[in-house]
Order: structure tokens, then C-alpha cells, then sequence
């Protein structure tokens, strides 16, 4: 009794989920997410952990699988299925495991109503589609390829099985149709009114096993390097975006998961970057909680990822068109079904889209209809090809397209300078602003992160707009000629036409500020931090000298006789450093007048440790950023 008393007691402080998701049945099989030592830096010891892993499991008669496994620098997780007593009895033959958690359950969860819509009323010959090495991978329940709105539009190598190609390549529930109709045409009712669609690009689909239950388990994380490998391999030189419009419940705090932290390491892809947009999540919209329960549920695993981009939702929904009743969210404000809440080290979402609107209706919510919702495909290519559906599933894709057209425009640039361009062009709303101007910045923040991208100015701020672009890799450690490792900064000097910004005085001038960087993830590793490194910047103030503004961002530069502490900035940023310079997209604005901006000559980005600083070898390492 004693040595089970201390193997139970062992075996919770490993335990990284919550109380009441502990199993009160000792003997019941239950599914876990097990963290052991060995990683990608020593991997002679992943390797051998891992055998002995899996030894030890086919010994005690708990599944387990060798190959899905995800390895990280520094800890390797699968997931396995046991008792806890055969989980007490696997910690007594390996001391290798390092934490216990809940495997995230993923699930579709999104909102759709099939009613019939006659397709006659919209012309296909308004959807131009065009050749590109530019596509929007859907990570989903599959495409119906036959729909017709969706068949010129779908690459012709374009569909997969993450089991294997032998496997069934249509949708099987319906979801991941929909979202490849808003990745593909955004939303449709354009084409009632003969708008013009244009597709610069193709979409493809990767199927993976997933149903709207969430009891079916897979290490999920594996689940997506198995999807990107496999469209990877199949054409490796082109431009993708990923969107992933499925979830699982997160963590209160916003923590990192092995399926989030896949996300950062696929996303950093050993520096050359990828871009991954993913769902915020979705509440059940209610009349009274509208707004606080937004706020408070927090966005689903894998959103939390530092390197994806986040999106949740607002609405420009606002018509009840054949529905009677008021809709919950005003035009503009923020759509009742989306996430946020706190996720940690990063404003999350990044950016929010068109999610649909809600009807109370004096009885209940109603939460899809016309005007409310969003035009979309549907599987059902013969009767009923296209449907309502709404949710931030719908957001997701939404913000793919946007990214695969400004790729397109800027095909030259890399994935961290798309990536930074789309948040260059978010602002909140005038309504989200107004919707949130009594809760403060960071409830603001907390909802919409940086807002509503607009497509016009993201490719113009890269063409013609006064924008400065500079995209590159921070080399974290460099050596001098004596040996010595150091960490440098990048000090841009710019190019202000000082005499023309005095001439013009008190006029105002408005300066926005973007930075976009991926980060090499390090995740369950208590003595480092999870970034490997990280970066963040500031400007130089209109009353600061380029010595005080040196000192301020490099305590190297400061001498003896130099305070410690107590150097400010007098810019006066709308989010401000403290809470922008977290996460890897940070951007931030300011009006100021231009005699002001005439001083403001120097921007400067510097480093901030993190688990590189504990690595042996101090070899070189880059973080992708651009500017």
C-alpha cells in the first residue's frame, strides 16, 4: 500500500492537466500525452529512450505507436493508452518521463445550415482562375473536387490523404469543402451581382482523420508533419499557406501543447519560415454573455502557436434577412462566436475576419441564416452546392486568401515579410473600438489582436506606399576576431527627409511600425525558456539623443557612471512596448507631427534569450525576420 501511495503521489506531480480530468478509476484505459527525455540535439538519446518507451509499453499491454513520435531540441511526446496503475508500473521501469498530460482532443466544431440555394443565380463564369506556384493548403475533412464552383480552382496534384493516397480523398463530413470555398472565392454572393473573382492561385487539400466527436485520438501534431510532408514531396518549390480550421480545447494559462509547439517548429522550418493561419475557436453564442464570454474562453490548441497566425472573428453581418429579431453583434463588431482570452507570450488572435452574426429572436439564438452568414461551398455537388456557414472556421480561410493574394503581388518577399504585411494592413474597426473602448487596450488587444487586415493596403504598402521593408536573418551568435561570442544589434539609420519634415511643422504625420519573425520552439524544458530566441525593437524619440537612445536599448552601451534603470521613451504608441514586444508579430502606430518625426532617425532590433543561451556548442544561429 505504502509503494502505491508513492507511486500515485509520483505520478500526479507529473501530471500537467487539470485535477478534474484526473481518472477516478485506477484500472480504467485511458488515453495520456507522455514527454520524455531526448530530443533532436543528443539524438543517440532520443533514440534510445524511445525504444525503451516502446519496449516497456508492449511489455505492460498499453498502446503505443513508434511512429508518433514528435522530437523537439530537448524532449520528445507520443501519446499512449493505459490504467493508471499500468502507468505507475511503466514509471517504475523508465526514468525518463519527464511530464504526463491530457492529449489535445481535437474536433470539427463549427456552424453551417444546408438549406437549398438555387445555384442558377450565380454565374461561374465569373470565377478566373489563373496558373500560380502559389496554393492554399486546406488541412481538413477533405474537398468535394467536383463542385463546380471549386473545379477550376483546385491544383490538379491537389488532393491527399494523410493516410495515404489509396485512401478516400473527399469530404467526408462536409467542413473542409467550406473552408476551401472561402480560401478559394472568399465570400460568394459577389458573384450574384456579377463581381468578378479573381484566383492567382490554386488550392489543394490534405484529408486527415477527424470527425466531430473529438473521441477519435491521434498525436495531432504528427498528424499535420505528415500532411506537409506529404504536399511537400509532391511539389516542393511552391509558395504554400496552411489553414487549419480544426481544434481542441486550450489551456486556461495559454500554454504550449506538443500540438502547438509542432505548429512553431513547422512554421520555423529550420529558418526558411512557413505561414500557418489557424482558428481562434468557437463559443455557443448567447444574448447576455455576448462580449465577457468572448473574452474569457480561451482560443483552441493549436491557435496558441507563437509562429501561426491566430485568426478569430467579427462581423459585417448584420442583415435578418429571413429571420425576425435583432442580430447580437453590431456591423463591425465583434462576431459572437469567436475566442480569445489570454494566450500566453503573445497578443492571440494576431487578426480577425468575417465569422457571421447571431439573431436573438426573443426566445432563443439563431445562429446562422441569410444576411447573417457566410456564402460558402457545400459537399452536396449535385443538389446543394452551395450553404450557409459561419464561425471562426470561416475567419481562417479568410485570411489564407488574403495572404495567397498578397503573395501573389509580392512574390519576391518571403514568408515572414507576407506574414508581416498582413498585420502592416490590420487596424480594429471604428465598432470594435467603440465596443471595447470601456474594457481598455488589452481587452481590445485580447479580442481582435491587431484587427482587420485590408487587402489593398497590405499590396500597397509593399508596392507604392512610403514603407521601408527589410527582410532577413538575425544572426543570434557571431564570433570577433578575438574569439569572443556576442549578440549583435540590427541599428537601422532612417531615411527621413529631415529638411522637408521640419518645413511642414505641426503637420501630422502617421507612422506604423511592423515586426515579423519565427522562432525555434523548446517546448517542456522547465530551466529554458520555450523561444530559442526572440526578438523585439524600438524607436528612437523626438527628444532622445542617439547616445541616451543607444544606452536605453543596449545596457552594453551604458558606462559606470550611467543610471541602471529609468530610461523612457516619450513616444506615445497606441499598444505601447510592453505589451507588443511579445509573441513573433509585433507592430504598433503613432501620429506625431512631422517637425517630431524629423528626430525620430534610428529603429533598432535586439535579441532576447532564451534556450540558445544554454546550448554548448555556440554555433551560429538565425532567426527569419523581416521589417
Amino acid at each position: 500500500i505504502c509503494i502505491e501511495k508513492i507511486r500515485g503521489a509520483l505520478i500526479k506531480e507529473l501530471w500537467g492537466g487539470k485535477m478534474d480530468l484526473w481518472p477516478d478509476d485506477n484500472y480504467l484505459e485511458c488515453w495520456w500525452e507522455i514527454w520524455i527525455d531526448g530530443g533532436s540535439l543528443n539524438l543517440e538519446t532520443n533514440n534510445l529512450n524511445k525504444s525503451k518507451c516502446v519496449i516497456e509499453c508492449n511489455k505492460l499491454g498499453i498502446i503505443v505507436e513508434a511512429e508518433n513520435f514528435i522530437i523537439f531540441p530537448n524532449r520528445q511526446a507520443t501519446i499512449i493508452k493505459a490504467s493508471i496503475n499500468k502507468l505507475e508500473l511503466l514509471m517504475d521501469e523508465l526514468e525518463t518521463i519527464t511530464e504526463i498530460d491530457p492529449p489535445s482532443k481535437a474536433m470539427i466544431n463549427y456552424g453551417s445550415n444546408e438549406r437549398i440555394i438555387p445555384s442558377r443565380d450565380f454565374n461561374l463564369n465569373y470565377i478566373q482562375s489563373s496558373e500560380s506556384n502559389i496554393r492554399v493548403t486546406v488541412i481538413d475533412t477533405g474537398i468535394a473536387a467536383n463542385n463546380p464552383f471549386l473545379r477550376s480552382v483546385i491544383a490538379g496534384n491537389g488532393l491527399h490523404n494523410v493516410q495515404g493516397d489509396d485512401k478516400p480523398l473527399g469530404d467526408s463530413v462536409g467542413h473542409g469543402t467550406k473552408v476551401a470555398g472561402i480560401a478559394a472565392l472568399g465570400e460568394l454572393s459577389g458573384l450574384i451581382n456579377r463581381n468578378v473573382i479573381l484566383v492567382p492561385y490554386k488550392i489543394e487539400s490534405v484529408r486527415i482523420p477527424i470527425d466531430s466527436t473529438g473521441e477519435r485520438m491521434a498525436m495531432w501534431g504528427k498528424t499535420i508533419i505528415d500532411s506537409v510532408d506529404i504536399v511537400e514531396k509532391c511539389d516542393n518549390d511552391t509558395k504554400r499557406i496552411f489553414n487549419l480550421s480544426i481544434g481542441a480545447e486550450g489551456r486556461d494559462n495559454g500554454e504550449q501543447t506538443a500540438w502547438s509547439a509542432t505548429i512553431d517548429e513547422l512554421c520555423y522550418n529550420e529558418s526558411k519560415g512557413r505561414l500557418f493561419t489557424i482558428a481562434a475557436g468557437n463559443i455557443e453564442s448567447t444574448i447576455e454573455g455576448y462580449k465577457n464570454s468572448n473574452l474569457i474562453n480561451v482560443i483552441d490548441d493549436p491557435g496558441q502557436a507563437l509562429n501561426a497566425i491566430c485568426v478569430g472573428g467579427y462581423t459585417e453581418l448584420d442583415e435578418t434577412l429571413d429571420s425576425i429579431g435583432n442580430t447580437v453583434a453590431k456591423k463591425g463588431e465583434l462576431s459572437p462566436f469567436t475566442r480569445s482570452g489570454v494566450a500566453k507570450g503573445a497578443i492571440k488572435p494576431d487578426v480577425v475576419y468575417e465569422a457571421g452574426n447571431t439573431i436573438w429572436n426573443g426566445n432563443e439564438i439563431e445562429n446562422w441564416g441569410a444576411g447573417i452568414s457566410i456564402l460558402t461551398t457545400s459537399k452536396d455537388v449535385i443538389s446543394n452546392p452551395i450553404t450557409l456557414s459561419s464561425q471562426t472556421s470561416m475567419a481562417a480561410p479568410g485570411i489564407a486568401r488574403l495572404l495567397a493574394l498578397i503573395w501573389n503581388e509580392n512574390s519576391e518577399y518571403l514568408p515572414t515579410t507576407i506574414r508581416g504585411l498582413l498585420a502592416h494592413s490590420a487596424y480594429p474597426t471604428i465598432e470594435l473600438a467603440e465596443q471595447f473602448s470601456r474594457d481598455g487596450k488589452i481587452a481590445l488587444r485580447r479580442a481582435c489582436g491587431y484587427g482587420v487586415p485590408n487587402i489593398h493596403l497590405a499590396c500597397r504598402s509593399a508596392k507604392s506606399n512610403v514603407c521601408i521593408i527589410d527582410e532577413g536573418e538575425y544572426e543570434y551568435f557571431y564570433r570577433t576576431d578575438e574569439g569572443n561570442i556576442i549578440k549583435k544589434l540590427m541599428v537601422y539609420d532612417l531615411p527621413w527627409p529631415k529638411e522637408k519634415l521640419l518645413e511642414l511643422g505641426e503637420e501630422k504625420i502617421f507612422l506604423k511600425v511592423t515586426l515579423s519573425f519565427f522562432i525555434e520552439p523548446n517546448p517542456k524544458v522547465a530551466t529554458s525558456n520555450y523561444e530559442g530566441a526572440s526578438l523585439a525593437w524600438e524607436m528612437q524619440g523626438d527628444l532622445e539623443e542617439e547616445e541616451q537612445f543607444m544606452k536605453r536599448v543596449n545596457k552594453n552601451n551604458r558606462t559606470d557612471t550611467d543610471p541602471t534603470s529609468g530610461y523612457t521613451n516619450e513616444i506615445k504608441w497606441t499598444i505601447g512596448s510592453m505589451a507588443r514586444n511579445r509573441g513573433t508579430l509585433q507592430s504598433d502606430y503613432v501620429e506625431m507631427t512631422a517637425a517630431e518625426l524629423a528626430s525620430c532617425g534610428k529603429i533598432v532590433i535586439y535579441p532576447r534569450k532564451g534556450w540558445w543561451d544554454n546550448l554548448k556548442d555556440k554555433k551560429s544561429k538565425k532567426i527569419p525576420y523581416s521589417i
